[in-house]
């Protein structure tokens, strides 16, 4: 018995059970070599297969052909009594069903996984020498189950967060097959309720990732290729401004415009390609500029919960040169003065009315544009000294 055997005593008269499924090594019932899988009663299966009535009210013992053990004796003959048996092996999985009604199913974690399914009858009682104490086998049939083929796959597709993203699949079953299931998975997990060929839903951040499809016959399980539901790629609009400027203990910012489709928009800022702590918003603030900040190329890096996209141009942080005031002029009673500017650094003009006052005195301080600024000291009258400086 170097397989899964089954032991059918329907008479009732087995300690162990009407029906015993055992595997392991052995050659008769009990054997110490033997394992017992699983013991049902024929009670369990009342209407289907269990002992039938004698075959004459005078007639002793009850065996499974549904004729009594004494019939030819009597003089009465005997009758059959049929049963469908059907013995399946699928994916190692072999079930016992009788009269299309299953009586046990078992995983084969053997090493006898792969060999025949073989038929045979054994009586070990006394009825083996009475035409009425055996078994018959009629209209045998040997069937090649086919397992279901997926004609349909599920493909990818593109949604952006609240639209309606929709995956289908598709399969033909075989004339072996004795049911039709679905089942669609996201990341590997069942579904709930999504059981048909196709599955729609309203896309969100929650549920971009992978989808796929099985499909049951009763038999064999087939799995679908995976499909991924996925947002368009995100866009950076720009990076403002391609480069900047600032003094040493001056400050610098740069910023990104960007775009997603998901719901979920994520930053981080880079410098020489290693990630700046905390610099996960639109707008990279340096403070206390250094000299080693000087020549560092700026990145930034905005990903939407699946994809990552980093700005082509890389930015950098310059220098900023002194400046000098041009166009000095009297107009209108008061003084006008430019002077050219870069992006990053404020430029703060300061006043004196004499070289012996103690302090300067801010009058303006304006943002560099890359661009010429024009100043004028509003009050009227004022004449003086006027300074230039970057911070």
């Amino acid at each position: 018995m170097d397989g899964v055997w089954y032991w059918l005593s329907a008479d009732g008269g087995a300690s162990a059970g009407d029906f015993i499924e055992y595997t392991g090594l052995g050659g008769t019932n009990n054997n110490t070599g033997s394992v017992t899988l699983s013991s049902k009663s024929r009670t369990s299966f009342a209407g289907n297969y269990k002992s039938p009535a004698p075959y004459s009210s005078g007639a002793s013992g009850l065996i499974g052909n549904s004729s009594p053990g004494n019939a030819l004796q009597l003089g009465n003959g005997y009758t059959n009594a049929w049963a469908d048996v059907q013995i399946k092996s699928a994916n190692n999985i072999v079930t016992l069903l009788i009269n299309k009604i299953t009586i046990f199913t078992y995983t084969n974690t053997t090493v006898w996984t792969n060999g025949y399914l073989m038929l045979g009858y054994e009586d070990p009682f006394s009825s083996i020498g009475a035409p009425d104490g055996a078994a018959y086998f009629s209209d045998l049939k040997v069937v090649v189950l086919s397992a279901p083929v997926i004609t349909l796959q599920p493909t990818n597709i593109v949604v952006a967060a609240g639209g309606s993203a929709s995956f289908a699949a598709g399969a033909s079953f075989g004339s072996t097959a004795i049911s039709t299931n679905y089942q669609w998975f996201f990341n590997g997990t069942a579904i709930a309720g999504a059981t048909n060929t196709t599955y729609s839903f309203t896309a969100a951040s929650t549920n971009y990732g992978t989808y796929s499809w099985s499909v049951k016959d009763g038999n064999f399980t087939v799995l679908s290729t995976n499909a991924t539901l996925t947002p368009p790629v995100p866009n950076i609009v720009s990076v403002l401004p391609a480069t900047r400027a600032a003094v040493i203990g001056g400050s610098a910012t740069f910023t990104v415009i960007a775009t997603t489709s998901s719901g979920v928009t994520n930053y981080q800022w880079l410098s020489n390609a290693v990630s700046i702590a905390s610099a996960t918003n639109t707008v990279l603030s340096l403070t206390n500029v250094q000299a080693g900040n000087f020549g560092s190329i700026y990145k930034v890096r905005v990903n939407d919960g699946s994809t990552s996209i980093t700005n082509a141009a890389p930015v950098t942080l310059t220098l900023a040169l002194s400046q000098t005031i041009t166009s000095p002029s009297w107009v209108t009673n008061r003084f006008k003065f430019n002077f050219n500017t870069e992006v990053g650094p404020s430029y703060v003009v300061d006043s004196k009315t004499n070289l012996l006052q103690a302090s300067w005195v801010p009058l303006s301080t304006n943002t560099g544009t890359g661009l010429s600024i024009s100043v004028t000291n509003t009050t009227s009258g004022a004449q003086g000294f006027y300074r230039l400086r970057l911070q």
